[in-house]
């Protein structure tokens, strides 16, 4: 497989490295749980291998970068995106060397095709929304 083979990846800028981290995805049955790099300066993909630990496959999931832990985060996503639905309810950390699951107290709930935005002053991560299968999530 390559980089860009599916849809509906986690992709983020990482400017600590210079590099964008590509993670997930999907195909027409499948999730994905390999993760890219790409160099811009390149113009080359790499798959990331020998990583001690990587999220479970999924697609749909949303990502945000944080400036100050200089990590990228993924939350949630589908592992089955055709009924009858699956989804995941966790967090990965990814800090450019290594995947690390974080551990939460509370979470909006599994989901698929929310939005999200990261504030960086206030230090907060906003998830709204998605789906879970035939329900949508508030």
């Amino acid at each position: 497989m390559r980089a860009g083979t599916g849809w509906f990846s986690s992709v983020e800028w990482m400017p600590r490295i210079g590099r964008a981290i590509v993670y997930g995805g999907g195909g027409s049955r499948s999730v994905f749980q390999d993760t890219w790099s790409y160099d811009p300066v390149a113009r080359a993909f790499t798959l990331l291998s020998g990583l001690s630990q990587t999220p479970p496959g999924r697609a749909d999931a949303p990502s945000f970068y944080d400036p100050v832990s200089g990590k990228m985060f993924v939350f949630s996503g589908a592992v089955r995106a055709v009924p009858p639905f699956q989804m995941r309810d966790d967090l990965w950390a990814f800090d450019g060397q290594d995947w690390g699951l974080v551990p939460t107290s509370t979470s909006p709930g599994a989901r698929r095709f929310s939005a999200s935005a990261y504030d960086p002053i206030g230090a907060r991560w906003y998830v709204f929304g998605g789906s879970y299968g035939p329900a949508d999530r508030d």
